[in-house]
């Protein structure tokens, strides 16, 4: 798989995760199943693609790898891509490839270091503030009025969020922060908002899980015996008081209004069997992404007109009886590379070898030569051979240069190499 491939796949697992969570999952589960779902969403959007399950059947179709074609003109040699890039696209797409790859490191690195800064700031903060302890519980108190927060699994309240009536319950609320482990979430997430810096989708998954997190506490609050009308008037107290580190978990972090609907909403039942819903979704994206179709025949004998069009599949001789030696270019987990390139690489040292016969030439010769050929475990190319030929001349010509190829470095799948074959186009043309 190449790394657009697997980009495009990862962000369409992630865009339709969450689009299930916020049109059938929010706020009608759980909120510690809606934690783990939030959580999860990346690194199910990360790994899924890269998951690999082969399926072996007799009469199974695979995708063969067609080369890029050579055009061979009797004045010159010219050699083409088969979409029909020129070798100048193909540089301008090197060139743009590293500067995304560059732009996507930078950004990578500013935003570390953005999130490096804030947990400074947020330790720095702790040096301002002086111990004490409420209900037996240990909290920092700090001068500035940052009303009360938790961050590190530490109690944060400011001084004059001291003097309030209900100081015991804003700190029993970070307590229970604090023993959620809900500062550890909001690293994670943060670490995933790094990876994918680019992606807005990181934001609102990163609010939806702080979300939860207040849902989370102020039910379990209401459900320890906690007056609702109580709790409420002190949400309503709090609810301009701002501040604190960016990394932290703050009293009054959401909306009054969100908060008082949930608070009504305690004792409701969820359904926790609605995340069943995401089930096949992600067996429709394992079909998709994941599964691998490989013959557990041979395909050498196949006859030279069963060469299908570039892109379609050919089928496989299920007569033939012998296990798999070969695997199709799309079954492999690392693709076989040629002086350290991709399959152009190859196409182009072609490029430099081919000649047109001296005897097609005076003949009138030209048209497509298609070859086939294995490169096998140790990165040697071996059974060249013509499946759609034209004349002795040229399909000794093309022969002659896919054989004489240096030593590639061969595929890998499950840990070890494997044989991958190839098609390749030879197009001889007159001027």
């Amino acid at each position: 798989m190449n790394l657009l491939d697997y980009f495009i796949q990862s962000q369409v697992i992630l865009l339709v995760l969450y689009f299930i969570y916020t049109g059938f999952l929010h706020k009608k589960i759980s909120y510690g199943l809606s934690r783990g779902y939030l959580l999860m969403l990346l690194p199910v959007a990360l790994l899924l693609p890269l998951l690999r399950i082969t399926i072996v059947a007799d009469s199974y179709q695979y995708i063969t790898s067609y080369l890029p074609t050579i055009l061979v003109k009797s004045q010159s040699a010219v050699s083409i891509l088969e979409s029909g890039e020129s070798w100048q696209m193909m540089r301008l797409y090197s060139i743009g490839y590293k500067l995304i790859t560059i732009a996507y490191g930078t950004g990578c690195f500013c935003c570390f270091l953005l999130f490096f800064y804030r947990i400074l700031k947020a330790f720095r903060l702790f040096k301002n503030t002086r111990n004490s302890i409420l209900d037996g519980k240990k909290i920092l108190i700090t001068p500035d009025n940052h009303g009360a927060f938790s961050v590190f699994g530490k109690i944060v309240v400011g001084e004059r969020t001291m003097l309030a009536a209900g100081i015991s319950q804003i700190v029993r609320h970070e307590e229970l922060h604090c023993s959620l482990y809900h500062f550890a979430d909001i690293m994670i997430i943060c670490i995933q908002r790094i990876l994918l810096w680019f992606n807005p989708l990181m934001l609102h998954i990163e609010r939806l899980l702080r979300e939860v997190h207040e849902y989370q506490v102020d039910e379990r609050i209401i459900r320890s015996g906690a007056n609702p009308k109580e709790y409420v008037g002190l949400l309503i107290d709090f609810e301009m008081t701002g501040g604190g580190p960016v990394l932290a978990n703050r009293f009054s972090y959401l909306s009054l209004k969100n908060r008082m609907i949930m608070i009504s909403s305690v004792g409701k039942m969820k359904s926790n069997k609605r995340i069943l819903i995401a089930l096949p979704i992600l067996l429709l994206f394992v079909y998709l992404f994941c599964i691998t179709p490989m013959s557990c025949v041979n395909n050498d004998s196949a006859p030279a007109d069963s060469v299908a069009p570039i892109g379609t599949a050919l089928p496989i001789n299920t007569k033939a009886a012998a296990t798999v030696e070969e695997l199709p270019f799309a079954a492999c987990q690392i693709k076989p590379k040629f002086k350290g390139g991709d399959q152009n690489e190859f196409t182009r040292w072609v490029f430099a070898q081919i000649h047109y016969p001296d005897k097609a030439k005076s003949t009138g010769t030209q048209g497509r030569v298609t070859l086939q050929f294995t490169v096998d475990e140790k990165g040697k190319v071996v059974n060249p051979k013509v499946l759609r030929g034209v004349s002795k001349e040229l399909d000794e010509e093309a022969l002659r240069v896919v054989s004489a190829s240096p030593n590639w470095e061969p595929g890998w799948d499950e840990g070890k190499p494997i044989k991958v074959r190839f098609i390749f186009p030879v197009i001889f043309q007159l001027k």
